[in-house]
């Protein structure tokens, strides 16, 4: 039973509680100005996901860290430490098996659509150096 871990638990249940506050509060104006600019056009289906994905990584992360402290503390009864490391086995796959591509797969497609926009303009520009300019408001 570790004294520091009294003021751990403290400031990871107030971090916790703190970052859901702003998360909610950053969804609710992600929500309000979805349809203005610069918003739009970075698509804010793709950004919200992403702030989610990384809202649940962060506080699946402190949760664990709640949950060892509290066993530190001796409030969590547990027969065996196999069935202490299972729950937070069960966070951390859920943290690294959902949380974390729901916050980085969006990121991944924004890429990927930047690279099939630059691709479709530099064809178009190498079209357009190999015909000339006429060559594009011909009709076929």
């Amino acid at each position: 039973m570790a004294i520091t871990s009294y003021p751990q638990l403290i400031t990871d249940i107030c971090i916790l509680s703190l970052s859901s506050l702003v998360f909610i509060f950053v969804i609710f104006l992600l929500l309000q100005r979805r349809e203005y600019q610069p918003l739009r056009s970075k698509g804010a289906k793709l950004i919200i996901i992403s702030t989610v994905g990384n809202f649940l990584y962060t506080a699946l992360i402190l949760i664990v860290k709640i949950y060892n402290n509290v066993h530190e503390l001796g409030f969590v009864y547990a027969k065996s430490e196999e069935d202490l490391r299972n729950p937070s086995c069960v966070l951390g796959l859920v943290e690294s098996g959902f949380a974390f591509p729901l916050f980085i797969i969006p990121y991944f497609l924004r890429a990927f659509r930047l690279f099939q926009v630059f691709t479709a303009h530099h064809r178009q520009y190498l079209e357009k150096k190999r015909n000339g300019i006429r060559s594009i408001f011909k009709k076929k």
